[in-house]
């Protein structure tokens, strides 16, 4: 990037400066896996530090993931061991935006057919919705039992949502197609994701992936949940208010969590400890207003605030 980049460094102000960037926002949405850590290898150095210090300097902060497949209790327990404490209700996931959605649109009656983890079912079910069984399937090696297979459908269901499911298999998709046959059933993506990295050398297969799949067998369009939809942010509304220009989107992904906080109308800081090159910031629509290697560089610039 040439120097000339409209991007500001973090890094590169003076104390006067921060202190005006400080001031500027009030409340902080953060993306977790990396900025805060990363998925197979800890927290990545200096970001819970500057969490804690942020919401020290009276900063209310969230926390905004697409990955629902694990529960919310386990991004408490995670955020404790890293000495970053956070009450359940100040972390975001797609699988609250679907219970809201679903129940927005009045189908706390109908069935979700689910290609997602159990975690996932059972936020639906605590919500007070109702999750189709789905599995385990046999094995099948003939035409007659796949037949059977995909004929004993659930005339209850009234939509399908697909999230990470490590479970996926052709039987769940087949009967995710049959479902989306009928009009009136509703198509949700949780999380349009196309890959999750674990490591440098592991990335998983995303949801996205699957839905492009169904979209082009069925022709059907999901309705988005995760990021960068607005839906999520919709959900931390209900229970903050939020000023778009004093609130700082923090991410490491352009295409989700920097075109959100455009979307959204917020203030904008791309990291680049996860899976983003400031090189690829060539977009107005998702060019952040800042950028830092990494969120811990912020922490000695804050330590005098």
């Amino acid at each position: 990037m040439a120097q000339s980049s409209p991007i500001t460094d973090l890094s590169s102000l003076n104390k006067k400066e921060i202190a005006a960037f400080l001031d500027s926002f009030d409340t902080v949405i953060s993306d977790c896996d990396g900025v805060l850590w990363r998925a197979a290898e800890g927290p990545i150095s200096g970001s819970p530090q500057t969490i804690n210090k942020l919401k020290s300097l009276g900063k209310k902060v969230f926390l905004m993931s697409n990955n629902s497949a694990s529960p919310l209790e386990r991004y408490v327990t995670l955020c404790e061991k890293m000495g970053m404490p956070i009450s359940k209700e100040n972390i975001i996931t797609p699988s609250a935006a679907v219970a809201y959605y679903l129940k927005e649109q009045n189908l706390e009656n109908k069935k979700i057919f689910v290609l997602g983890t159990s975690h996932f079912m059972d936020y639906l079910r605590e919500a007070g919705l109702h999750c189709s069984e789905n599995g385990p399937y046999p094995i099948v090696e003939d035409l007659p039992s796949l037949m059977r297979e995909l004929s004993n459908l659930d005339s209850d269901v009234g939509t399908v949502v697909i999230d990470t499911d490590p479970n996926i298999n052709f039987i769940k998709m087949m009967k995710a197609v049959q479902y989306l046959k009928k009009p009136d059933c509703h198509f949700i993506l949780a999380a349009s994701d196309v890959s999750a990295i674990l490591t440098k050398d592991l990335n998983l297969i995303g949801p996205g992936c699957f839905s492009a799949l169904l979209e082009k067998f069925t022709g059907r369009t999901p309705i988005v949940m995760g990021k960068p939809e607005v839906y999520m942010v919709h959900l931390i509304e209900k229970i903050h208010p939020l000023n778009p220009s004093r609130t700082l989107m923090i991410g490491d992904s352009l295409d989700h969590d920097i075109l959100l906080g455009s979307h959204c109308g917020f203030q904008t800081l791309f990291v680049l400890s996860g899976h983003g090159a400031l090189e690829d910031a060539t977009d107005e629509n998702n060019m952040p207003k800042y950028y830092l290697n990494k969120l811990g560089d912020l922490l000695p610039l804050l330590s005098s605030q």
